[in-house]
């Protein structure tokens, strides 16, 4: 089952893919979808009510008119939530955030997304610029679709509808996924690789992990607590791994870590997680400890020193000459 957004924006349908079959999300999967949505729910009207202002459909295209709305159905019928932003310049970065974000605070000036988007515009000046909400949150699919299993399928769709609505080929689009989004990306990468075998996919996978179970050690530990939260990850289609997928892409991986991270803990982060032997292709920015400062580094803006570090590689993703 799928949402009901009322808009005048016609929806995109992206095709079955080879081999794609439409499954139903299971009974556990609802269960777990709905409980987090409950979980974000509590804290953006208790906690994060006055952020949460400023991240709406209605602050973002007033305060950024050249982002258009764009609606993306799914090869399992789900609706996608998303805004695009068209440059002169051929190339792409599609966004994908965590489970604390929403696509809508890319106008927010106070907000990682909105950061990160000026950091690419300061790189690569006129590109176009993606971001969406991932099934079962905001305003794509509804209460029951979070199922994190799923995403790629989201990246999936959020591709074609770049590649058939805008004429981008393949490896001109960067998808750039945060926390959650990072691992997300490159399963959804990993099928578009597939599709377009000779193509060279590159993905951003930032402050990210390789496997949830990683993480879930990391927060609670190996004991009975962290065994419960495993079993409930399975169930619930969180036990996602990206491993495999990461060594189909042909293009560059760039992991981005932070030493200090709260969330997603340096040990269980992707860079320190992979086997770096066969992924010759990736590439590490690490945002070092900040003594000084008692922000998490999981949701801390770039340095200058960083994000000159990350243009040096994108020279390699996309050929010409960066800004910076």
């Amino acid at each position: 089952m799928t949402n009901s957004i009322a808009t005048s924006t016609s929806i995109y349908q992206v095709p079955l893919p080879d081999g794609f079959e439409k499954e139903p999300p299971s009974c556990m999967q609802k269960f777990g979808s709905c409980l987090m949505n409950s979980v974000f729910s509590l804290a953006e009207n208790c906690f994060d009510k006055e952020r949460f202002k400023e991240r709406t459909k209605t602050h973002l295209f007033k305060n950024d008119p050249a982002f258009t709305h764009c609606l993306i159905r799914t090869p399992d019928d789900v609706i996608l939530d998303g805004a695009i932003r068209k440059g002169k310049r051929n190339f792409t970065v599609l966004f994908v955030v965590g489970l604390g974000d929403r696509f809508e605070s890319i106008a927010d000036k106070k907000s990682l997304l909105y950061s990160l988007a000026e950091t690419v515009k300061k790189i690569y000046g006129d590109i176009t610029i993606m971001a969406f909400n991932v099934r079962g949150r905001g305003e794509s699919g509804n209460c029951f679709d979070f199922t994190p299993k799923r995403f790629d399928i989201d990246i999936y769709s959020a591709y074609q509808y770049l590649i058939k609505q805008h004429g981008f080929q393949p490896e001109e689009i960067l998808p750039w996924g945060i926390s959650l989004g990072g691992c997300s990306v490159i399963r959804g990468a990993a099928r578009i690789q597939k599709e377009y075998p000779n193509s060279k996919i590159s993905v951003i996978t930032d402050r990210s992990f390789l496997q949830i179970k990683s993480v879930i050690a990391g927060l609670f530990g190996i004991g009975r607590l962290g065994k419960c939260f495993q079993s409930m990850a399975v169930q619930c289609g969180w036990d996602i791994d990206c491993s495999e997928d990461a060594k189909s892409l042909n293009g560059c991986i760039i992991a981005i870590v932070a030493i200090a991270d709260r969330v997603i803990t340096y040990k269980a982060s992707f860079e320190q997680s992979v086997d770096k032997k066969s992924l010759s292709n990736l590439k590490t920015v690490t945002i070092p400890e900040n003594t000084k400062s008692e922000e998490d580094p999981h949701e801390a803006y770039f340095s200058e020193e960083t994000v000159k570090e990350l243009a040096g590689y994108l020279k390699e993703i996309f050929p010409d000459e960066p800004s910076i």
